[in-house]
């Protein structure tokens, strides 16, 4: 198995040219890992600044799952910086990659290799990216649709937004995992993942939500359904049949990078309704 390693770096100034060494990141075709300084002294006596923006990257960077580092990787293995930016946020322009270099190691030996070789830091951890489940998915919709409510309705959002939810459908009660309510729900949302590989539970979830929307959207006509999927890694045919049988179900899927949007569209439609 081949892996590549890439060094970050923070250069304070472009004129002076000078930089260190904040984290390394790793790679193979299983695993991707990263590992991070976790005291800043040196980077603080380096630029004169508090590293505190340093600080946040790397534990942005950190959170982000196998398959968001992948799509940064792109075809050619190349950590594309916008697309970082795009998953992160805004960051200093200082932060740098050096170009990938290989090894015949897996990620995660490469890393234990490289690491105490570029960052001067006894107490830097690793950590390596995991696929998030089911539970994870719908806490992460859960935060965003209350989020948007907060800047809707901030002394209401907490009442308004409902976790495991029961609505009822034409012939029996369903569970969503968000819903958006005030006496009468106002918009439901379900959540899956298919980073976790393990094709007979998520036939099982598939046909459960496919169920969830039929019923449902029998009781409730008009309100508004979306399904938020967190993508597989790589092929997936549970994900193929969701993306191509909710829709009939009229059931919105909403990925990760549009559920901000739909959380904001739904949280201001909700905020008129109640006047």
């Amino acid at each position: 198995m081949t892996s590549r390693y890439s060094v970050i770096q923070y250069l304070p100034s472009s004129i002076a040219d000078e930089r260190i060494n904040v984290g390394v990141v790793a790679w193979d075709e299983t695993e991707i890992c990263s590992r991070f300084l976790r005291s800043w002294k040196r980077v603080r006596s380096f630029s004169g600044s508090s590293p505190i923006f340093l600080e946040k990257f790397s534990k942005r960077f950190q959170t982000l799952s196998s398959r968001q580092l992948r799509l940064a990787l792109g075809d050619s293995g190349m950590l594309d910086q916008r697309r970082l930016e795009g998953m992160i946020g805004n960051w200093e322009n200082g932060i740098q990659f050096t170009s990938p270099r290989g090894s015949l190691s897996n990620a995660k030996a490469l890393l234990i290799e490289v690491a105490p070789m570029f960052l001067k830091d006894e107490k830097a951890k690793m950590t390596i990216a995991k696929p998030r489940n089911r539970r994870t998915a719908a806490r992460i919709a859960a935060t965003l649709i209350l989020e948007a409510m907060e800047r809707q309705v901030p002394d209401k959002a907490q009442e308004l937004v409902a976790k495991n939810k029961v609505l009822s459908g034409q012939l029996e009660n369903h569970t969503f995992d968000v819903v958006l309510a005030n006496g009468k729900p106002f918009a439901a949302v379900h959540a899956l993942s298919f980073e976790v590989d393990r094709s007979a539970n998520l036939d099982r979830d598939v046909e459960s939500t496919a169920w969830l929307l039929e019923d449902v959207r029998k009781k409730h006509r008009d309100m508004p359904m979306a399904v938020f999927l967190l993508p597989p890694i790589g092929v997936s045919a549970p994900y193929e049949r969701a993306k191509k049988l909710f829709p009939k179900l009229n059931g919105e899927i909403v990925l990760e990078q549009k559920m901000p949007q739909w959380a904001r569209k739904q949280a201001k439609a909700f905020a008129e309704h109640l006047g």
